[in-house]
Parts: structure tokens; sequence; C-alpha cells
């Protein structure tokens, strides 16, 4: 165990290092829009987003529960990526909102795929900025066994875990049901007949089922 924690240590390090600030656009809760330039790796467990307002100014401090997303550009804008922020849980088998872990306050997740009704984001400990042959992409930073990905709802400020360790992606689906899919009353039996071998499996189900809202 011990030597897993310091291949992570030693593998995280670099990324650390390289700490820098990209030019972003943070949309706020309140509606307001502001171009910064946001400090990568992101983190999505620190209190508050690290921001300048230019490179010759000091950092400075945004409580992300006021941020509703992040619109960050690579590459001279022909790459976007979308960070949306919410209260990362679960539907517990009485369809109550569980928080996870240090879920209280907002967190941050990578927008994957976007339906009107429905997001796809994907989980991750810190979101960082690696450049090869010349191009700049965001990867993800993962802990051992928390992959997964999250469905939110456009505006809201939760994100549903369907990955939650010791729960089955069809259980959380379905105990999901009345919150992602209130008019679906065929969404249990398309979850029995459903095989969960990859994301794609996932997209054909959401897409099916949003026509019923």
């Amino acid at each position: 165990m011990r030597n897993i924690l310091l291949l992570i240590g030693f593998l995280i390090i670099p990324i650390l290092a390289s700490a820098k600030y990209y030019k972003s656009t943070v949309i706020y809760r309140s509606g307001e829009t502001s171009e910064v330039l946001v400090k990568f790796p992101l983190s999505t467990t620190g209190k508050n987003l690290i921001i300048k307002k230019s490179e010759k100014d000091h950092s400075e401090r945004i409580d992300r529960n006021k941020i509703l997303f992040i619109k960050l550009q690579l590459n001279d804008a022909s790459n976007t990526y979308y960070f949306i922020t919410g209260q990362i849980g679960y539907f517990r088998k009485n369809e109550e909102f569980q928080r996870l872990g240090l879920a209280k306050r907002q967190s941050f997740s990578l927008l994957k795929k976007a339906y009107d009704e429905i997001l796809v984001s994907e989980a991750g400990i810190r979101y960082a900025i690696k450049g090869r042959k010349g191009k700049e992409k965001v990867v993800i930073i993962f802990e051992q066994g928390m992959y997964g990905l999250y469905l939110s709802k456009p505006n809201d400020s939760i994100l549903v875990s369907i990955n939650t360790p010791g729960f089955k992606t069809r259980t959380m689906l379905k105990r999901a049901q009345k919150y992602l899919f209130p008019n679906c009353s065929s969404l249990e039996n398309d979850l029995k007949n459903l095989r969960f071998k990859n994301d794609k499996d996932l997209y054909e189900l959401l897409e099916k089922n949003l026509n019923c809202n």
C-alpha cells in the first residue's frame, strides 16, 4: 500500500509543479459572467477557485458555491471544455438525496455530453492540462476506484453519482428516476434489459427516456 501511495505521489508531483493560469470564462449562478485566468490543475475538493484578472495581478479566490460553470478553450479555441458544479451524491432507497463525503460544497466535474434536460459529466480529484505534440488537452486525475459519471440537470446544484461503490448502476438510476426522468414509466423495464458495458449504453438509455419529459 505504501508503494502504491508513493507511486501516485510521483505521478501527481510533476502535474502540480506545472501549475499555470489559463484564460477562461466563469459563469456565476447569479447570471454574471467574467473573463479571467483560472489556475490549473483544478481541484474538486478545495473551497475556492483560484483566479487572476490578468497576468500582472495577484491571485484571488472565488467561493465555488457561487459558480455555475467554467468554460475553457485550448489550442486557439479549437477545443472547448466545460466544468460544471454541484454537490455530489446519490439517491437512497427512500429516494432522498444523500451527499457524498466532501460534497457539502460544490465540486467541479468535466462535462462529457449534454442533452437539453440532462448533463453527463466525469468524476476526478483534479483536472490538469497536458501538452503533447504541440497541443494541449485536459486530463483527469483519479483516485483508485473513483472513476465514474454524474448526471445532473442544467442550472441545478446537485451531481447524481451513478457509479457509487457498492451499488449497481441500475440501482442508482432507478432510485433517481423521479428526479431525472419524472415522466418515464418505462425506465424500470429498460433498465432490466440493458447491460452497461460502456458509456454508449448509458447514452442510448438517456436518449430513449428523455423523450418522456
